[in-house]
């Protein structure tokens, strides 16, 4: 990727210099060096925390909410039944879950193309978990020069209690989160069950993995996670361009950088922004995938800006085509692609549910033959009538028939169907003579006995009436 101090006109702003005893870019390899991140307050880091403090009440909060007599929300993986408060998805309404995975993925694109990064540095459940933990290793081991020096010290009684301390702690918190996530998937009594009896069940298997790998992501994988498996740092590249919103270093401002004193520019060489970079890159060096956008180096170079009486701003939230002295221009073709589609999944996925039944009828044609003629001269189909319900409650139903001179034999009667159970019978569809010999189109339809004010259903079908007769 082009650095975002590159101009292939002119070639680079400034040769970006690494400063000297911190990591930088280039020291980020894959053998995994460990990154101590100093602390930071700031006004930045104050929304992070607000959001992560948001998004942590919701993903606890919701296992816990009731519709009626069931959760509002579970994800019934062996039943095949997802709980949406008053909504149930079905395995035949499966294209809802790709629609909301469509509107979420493109949400996301929309969000990169103005905004760069947000979704990193402010929403994703990898960084909150990270954040986390982190704050938990801080609290036991201190800030980064103390956890510099604690790494760096021979293994001793007060080392090794600070080891077992900072892990117990985080096991206590990964199996926190993967309590509450398995809970989206089995209700919590069951899960509170497996956990007091202990065995190879399912749920006690999907629990240990889900707070192992917590445990493991959050204490040890960390920044790896985002630069490794996470494809979204890579392909941000196609996403973002000269508008879209990032953080970035102003290089006519800071360069050449020096001590105070030793240059006008106004960066100072303190190597704050490096030391609190959750990725242990160097902002200065332009543009990087690793970058998450959490802007902890625009408030660390705030602070360092306001003690020496100089504008903020240095490291901030801009878009290329800012530093170029050009207007932000948000209406372009990118944000109106990723847009638009955003709209029309929305727009697909409301719609559905709105228009949605409570119940699906399906019809299947006999597998004998297609027709048959009774000795009075009347033509007879068979037809294999199913009825899901797919409403949280019982229902009595109702079939009848439109589009032809016909009747249903045996005569329809209301037909109860429990919730999510399906009902199915056989009928027969008879017409008198004199239909012409062919297909004649017809519709079934379902009215739902007991709400009256309920949506019929309706499905098309055919009768066919045969050249021969059939008896």
């Amino acid at each position: 990727m082009t650095s975002k101090l590159h101009d292939p006109e002119t070639g680079p702003a400034w040769v970006p210099k690494p400063p000297s005893g911190v990591q930088a870019e280039g020291t980020m390899t894959y053998g995994r060096e460990r990154i101590f991140v100093k602390r930071v307050k700031g006004y930045f880091q104050r929304m992070r925390w607000l959001t992560f403090a948001f998004f942590l009440t919701v993903f606890t909060l919701l296992p816990l909410l009731t519709w009626g007599d069931r959760r509002a929300i579970l994800f019934d993986i062996p039943a095949r039944k997802f709980y949406l408060f008053n909504i149930i998805v079905w395995p035949q309404e499966f294209y809802l879950v790709t629609a909301l995975l469509l509107m979420g993925a493109m949400g996301i694109f929309f969000l990169t193309t103005l905004v760069g990064r947000l979704w990193c540095g402010y929403l994703c459940p990898q960084t909150v978990v990270t954040n986390l933990f982190m704050t938990v290793e801080r609290w036991v081991e201190g800030d980064r020069l103390q956890q510099q020096k604690l790494s760096a010290a021979p293994w001793s009684a007060a080392k090794t209690g600070k080891f077992v301390l900072k892990n117990a702690l985080w096991a206590v918190m990964a199996a926190a989160f993967g309590f509450t996530f398995v809970s989206y998937f089995v209700p919590q009594s069951e899960l509170i069950s497996a956990l007091m009896h202990p065995s190879l069940s399912a749920t006690m298997i999907a629990f240990l993995m889900v707070s192992g790998f917590t445990l493991f992501d959050g204490g040890y994988f960390r920044e790896q996670m985002c630069l490794v498996p996470c494809p979204y740092g890579r392909f941000q590249g196609v996403m973002i361009d000269d508008n879209s919103l990032m953080v970035a270093y102003d290089a006519q401002r800071g360069e050449p950088r020096g001590f105070k004193g030793t240059t006008t520019a106004d960066c100072v060489d303190c190597t704050l922004c490096v030391q609190v970079c959750p990725t242990g890159i160097d902002i200065r060096n332009g543009l990087q995938y690793e970058c998450i956008g959490c802007a902890a180096c625009v408030d660390v170079c705030n602070s360092v800006m306001t003690k020496l009486d100089r504008p903020t701003g240095l490291i901030r939230y801009t878009s290329l085509s800012a530093l170029k002295g050009l207007p932000f221009q948000a209406v372009r073709g990118r944000t109106v692609l990723y847009g638009g589609i955003t709209l029309l999944a929305t727009g697909f996925v409301a719609y559905s549910l709105y228009t949605r039944p409570d119940v699906a009828l399906d019809v299947i044609r006999g597998r004998q033959a297609l027709a048959y003629t009774l000795p009075d001269g009347r033509i007879s189909n068979m037809y294999t009538i199913k009825l899901l319900n797919k409403d949280d409650e019982g229902h009595s139903y109702t079939l009848s028939l439109q589009g032809i001179p016909g009747t249903i034999e045996p005569p329809p009667a209301p037909v109860f169907v429990s919730s999510g159970e399906v009902a199915s019978r056989t009928v027969s569809v008879i017409v008198p003579p004199g239909l012409s010999v062919g297909s004649h189109p017809f519709t079934f339809t379902v009215v739902t006995a007991d709400e009256p004010h309920a949506r019929p259903v309706i499905t098309p079908s055919t009768l066919f009436v045969p050249l021969a007769q059939t008896r």
